[in-house]
């Protein structure tokens, strides 16, 4: 939300917060959809999470939270479809803005973690068949290894008057934390994570 991009939606979540409505589906629904019809497009793949580290905690929040914005797209004469992913664990191995935009030009790179590059395959799918294009996931995971993917999102990047030079600011102060013990980790708080956050400042 901006002064030139859905400039009521900014008061109305200032509303929401002082009348405890932020969790309100018609209401999380028209703020989402205000601004991705507002950008004028024609079709929208929309991430739908579930999960800790996710704002709805279970899928059936997060399958009526879809159903929702694909309802309103559609009737708004756009192609609209969700996807629900699992957001109990953090998504790739960066947390941080500065270090997860790093992650993502590192997939559009042809590198980055696997379970980020196959999320990004998976939507990228979704929206070339929503398009009519016919491309496999193996056709979109080539993208990203012969670097035509990063190409086109500096491309973008350019079209928009931003720098490609990619110079991110890093931590003065950076801090190894070491497990007391050998082990495995079976699990990682994503909500936790995202608090922890909060409190450095992303």
């Amino acid at each position: 939300q901006t002064a030139q991009l859905a400039t009521a939606d900014k008061n109305l979540y200032a509303l929401r917060d002082v009348t405890g409505t932020v969790p309100s589906i018609p209401l999380i629904t028209a703020s989402i959809m205000s601004k991705k019809l507002a950008e004028g497009l024609d079709t929208l793949v929309l991430d739908v999470k579930w999960g800790k580290g996710a704002f709805m905690k279970t899928k059936e929040q997060a399958h009526e939270l879809a159903r929702a914005m694909v309802d309103v797209g559609t009737q708004m004469k756009k192609k609209v479809r969700a996807v629900i992913t699992d957001m109990n664990a953090p998504l790739g191995r960066a947390v941080g803005n500065a270090l997860e935009v790093q992650e993502c030009l590192d997939v559009l790179n042809g590198g980055g973690p696997d379970d980020l590059r196959e999320l990004t395959v998976e939507l990228t799918a979704h929206m070339l068949e929503c398009s009519n294009v016919r491309k496999t996931k193996a056709e979109i995971f080539q993208t990203l290894e012969n670097g035509a993917a990063m190409e086109k999102f500096e491309a973008m990047v350019a079209a928009h008057g931003g720098a490609t030079d990619w110079k991110f600011a890093k931590a003065e102060l950076q801090e190894p934390l070491l497990a007391p013990a050998d082990g495995i980790v079976t699990s990682v708080d994503a909500e936790l994570i995202g608090k922890a956050c909060l409190v450095l400042g992303a």
